[in-house]
């Protein structure tokens, strides 16, 4: 189940190249009803974990899943290169991250395991346009001396080669029976 339309083509794909034929698709959301969605033995939730309230996610995912739920979450609490917060003189800011999901699990009595997966940090490809816009995406408008400072440290990793890291250096994998 993914609210994603292109996710579940990707996962459609695979599953026809595999010739996998226990996989049922379903686009739904968090916040629509799932009251349609059918039961499975395991129930699989990985990088749409940023939810308002993980109370009413944790019931969902848990009434769906017969045997065992996997959730992936984020470790740390931003998308960006954390030198970008520095060249906007800005603290640090982002997402809940694992943590909350393992303390509230445990909090409601749920012995959750916990994993870590390796990922491969992406750099920013495009040109200052499209980094001052990526950027704004996730902190929202900058003001005139931000965008200064923002477009100084573009230029000067440009210059030096320095690569400006985007993404998860690993992700949390969060499992649970029932």
């Amino acid at each position: 189940m993914d609210y994603s339309k292109g996710m579940l083509e990707v996962l459609t794909q695979y599953q026809q190249r595999l010739n996998l034929d226990n996989i049922t698709p379903l686009h739904c959301s968090w916040e629509q009803d799932w009251q349609n969605v059918p039961q499975a033995d395991i129930v699989v939730a990985s990088r749409s974990t940023m939810v308002q309230n993980l109370d009413d996610t944790i019931d969902k995912i848990t009434a769906k899943a017969r045997k065992r739920v996997y959730l992936t979450a984020i470790t740390q609490p931003s998308f960006l290169d954390a030198d970008i917060f520095a060249a906007l003189n800005r603290q640090p800011q982002g997402f809940p991250t694992y943590i909350y999901w393992l303390n509230r699990l445990y909090q409601r009595g749920i012995q959750a395991e916990l994993r870590f997966i390796n990922a491969d940090l992406s750099n920013y490809q495009g040109d200052y346009v499209e980094f001052l816009k990526s950027v704004e995406f996730t902190l929202g408008s900058l003001n005139t001396e931000e965008k200064q400072c923002l477009e100084n440290f573009y230029n000067e990793r440009k210059i030096k080669q320095i690569p400006i890291k985007h993404g998860q250096p690993k992700w949390a994998m969060i499992s649970w029976r029932l």
